[in-house]
């Protein structure tokens, strides 16, 4: 929740102070000002909706802040060095709710911050159950990690000399560990090296990879992908864009690549690129009764906060968040169906990670959001 929070807050206070720039032109200065906040708010919050990043939401956290501090010292003293705030101004609503706004980014950006912070600790501690998991058996000899933060490759070349040492005491034929791989779609799909995966989920995930990667690219080109009843549903200011065939969303034929109930472009300069089916079970499922397609290896996540227009010849189309209390000020709220992502791109999540930020949906209360670093591509 605090992505969109700390986006849409800072998107309105840029906004506000877009709108107050002509009541402002007989001070030049104060004028410019508000232009420059009314960009740079804006820009943030695009920029984070698209592609946040620590260093980015830091800069979100000290731009806001920082025209937060401003309204406060023109509130209680003034600012004797720009010309039109030299005296101290009276609050009023307009200023009042755009540092309101501004404060509300900058809270929600530290706890997103926070919660980036948690994913990467999260992330470290499973890569670094991995290593030792193949120490353990590998005959019992410490395997030490150059750091946490390394992929699954550098954990394969560490933890070869330790099952090297390890098979010169067991028998001939007993099983040894076999380190992850970084997922490359163009390499043949292994998942295997994951801490409580048993054989058969690794097979039934690697199988619905392989399929989604030999049949997902017949639709590579959006044209096609429309021709055949695929709609936009108008997300592509996010950096990726869902199509969804709405006749076949409600059907129980699922985890097909042939016919996914929705496809994921990724929005580049030079055009949209194909990246990921997005496979919908009806939303008769609950989330935590979806099916187990590779234990640790997949995670389904559902939408709960996102509007849409009714739907209609042209399909439907995001409109919006939902309110603190759930429901649309505009349009409806989407169905709350399970969902599963299948990337035919390298993600540095995996071949089944979510999208980041808003995008990224809601998954069960108590789960940690995958990123399987040790099959992520880098």
């Amino acid at each position: 929740m605090a992505a969109p929070v700390a986006v849409l807050a800072s998107i309105g206070a840029g906004m506000v102070h877009a709108g107050v720039i002509g009541a402002h032109g007989d001070h030049v200065t104060l004028a410019r000002l508000f232009l420059a906040c009314a960009v740079l708010q804006l820009g943030w919050g695009v920029a984070a909706l698209v592609r946040p990043g620590r260093l980015l939401l830091w800069a979100g956290v000290a731009g806001n802040g920082a025209a937060v501090a401003a309204w406060g010292a023109s509130r209680l003293v003034g600012i004797g060095f720009i010309d039109g705030l030299q005296a101290r101004e009276r609050a009023e609503f307009a200023d009042s709710a755009c540092a309101a706004l501004g404060f509300l980014s900058v809270v929600a950006a530290v706890v997103w911050l926070r919660q980036l912070r948690a994913s990467a600790r999260s992330a470290a501690s499973a890569e670094l159950a991995v290593v030792a998991g193949t120490a353990a058996r590998a005959g019992g000899r410490a395997v030490r990690p150059a750091g946490f933060g390394l992929p699954g490759l550098a954990v394969s070349l560490l933890a070869v000399p330790a099952l090297a040492l390890g098979a010169t005491h067991t028998h001939s034929h007993a099983a040894q560990a076999v380190a992850p791989k970084p997922y490359d779609p163009r390499q043949p799909v292994d998942l295997g090296g994951v801490p409580g995966v048993t054989k058969q989920q690794q097979a039934r995930a690697e199988d619905l990879v392989r399929r989604t990667l030999k049949d997902l690219p017949h639709f590579a080109d959006p044209a096609v992908a429309q021709a055949e009843g695929w709609q936009s549903i108008g997300d592509g200011l996010t950096g990726f864009e869902h199509y969804i065939k709405w006749s076949i969303i409600d059907d129980t034929d699922t985890l097909d690549p042939k016919a996914p109930e929705s496809l994921v472009y990724q929005v580049t300069p030079a055009g949209k690129k194909l990246v990921s089916a997005m496979y919908i079970l009806p939303p008769t499922v609950p989330l935590d009764k979806t099916p187990d397609v590779g234990g640790a290896l997949t995670q389904w996540h559902v939408h709960t906060n996102l509007c849409f227009t009714p739907l209609g010849a042209n399909g439907s189309r995001v409109i919006g968040l939902t309110k603190s209390d759930g429901t649309c000020a505009f349009g409806q709220r989407f169905v709350a169906a399970p969902m599963l992502h299948v990337w035919i791109e390298p993600n540095a999540c995996g071949p089944f990670a979510a999208l980041e930020g808003p995008g990224a949906g809601q998954i069960l209360p108590g789960q940690t959001r995958l990123c399987d670093t040790a099959h992520g591509s880098h």
